[in-house]
């Protein structure tokens, strides 16, 4: 500061500054002298815009899928009310009179209309605002597939298991998706998030549920008791969504859900 302080003082024999502004911040020391390495924040736009998920990640935070599968379904009904919320651009005052006092979501309790709310949010925030218009204004088809998408971007771990195992059931012409497929992804997942190994068995079984219940939803299942699987027809206006927003990974993993 001092040695700034100084250089200024010389600089005002040449010209009139009249205001000194300082800006601090932290580097990270390790990044500076390795910038291969990469946070997980980083990792997550890259893996969104470009679908390359092997990028070395810093020791000190790990990896970890962070799903909030348990927290819900599509949720669609929901996710309307929330977007119109997010377009509108309400102040927090405003966002809970919405959730809490009118009870948009129509909930039997506060807290559970708060937990669903900020549950989807999270979803929608990974998009941006065209596609929440889409999901607001469309149509019950436009909005469920807008609301699956928003799904996937949450969570990583959905996406690379229809990449993995739904994809590879439509390569094979298999009929039925079985549910031991979505245990022996997660036992297979666990050299890429170790805590997977820590998760109890009642977890898994109820992020399975809900899964399979979102794939039903969005009509990849024709339903959660069959289990048989059927392609997905994107909506074209959801495919410019994502072209348009660079959602590489996202439309590629869709479209391998096609007919063929």
């Amino acid at each position: 500061m001092q040695t700034t302080e100084t250089w200024i003082t010389h600089l005002r024999r040449w010209s009139p500054v009249t205001a000194l502004s300082l800006e601090s911040a932290r580097f990270d020391t390790q990044l500076l002298e390795n910038p291969e390495l990469l946070s997980i924040d980083v990792i997550m736009v890259i893996w969104h815009n470009t679908g390359v998920t092997n990028l070395p990640l810093k020791s000190s935070y790990g990896f970890r899928y962070h799903s909030d599968l348990i927290g819900g379904s599509l949720m669609v009904f929901e996710s309307r009310i929330i977007a119109d919320l997010m377009l509108s651009d309400v102040d927090r005052a405003a966002w809970k009179t919405a959730i809490h006092d009118e009870n948009r979501l129509q909930k039997a309790r506060p807290a559970t209309a708060t937990r669903v709310a900020r549950a989807v949010r999270q979803r929608l925030e990974r998009l941006e605002a065209p596609f929440w218009q889409a999901l607001r204004d469309g149509d019950d088809q436009l909005a469920t597939q807008v609301a699956f998408c928003a799904a996937l971007a949450r969570n990583p771990l959905l996406v690379e298991f229809l990449e993995v195992v739904v994809t590879d059931a439509f390569v094979t012409r298999a009929e039925i998706l079985e549910l031991y497929h979505w245990d022996d992804f997660l036992d297979e997942r666990v050299y890429r998030d170790a805590s997977i190994a820590d998760w109890t068995s009642a977890s898994k079984r109820k992020m399975r549920q809900v899964a399979f219940r979102m794939l039903a939803e969005v009509g990849l299942l024709e339903s959660t008791r069959s289990r048989r699987l059927r392609p997905l027809f994107l909506r074209p206006e959801l495919v410019g969504l994502l072209e348009r927003h660079r959602f590489t990974r996202l439309l590629n993993c869709l479209k391998a859900l096609g007919p063929r």
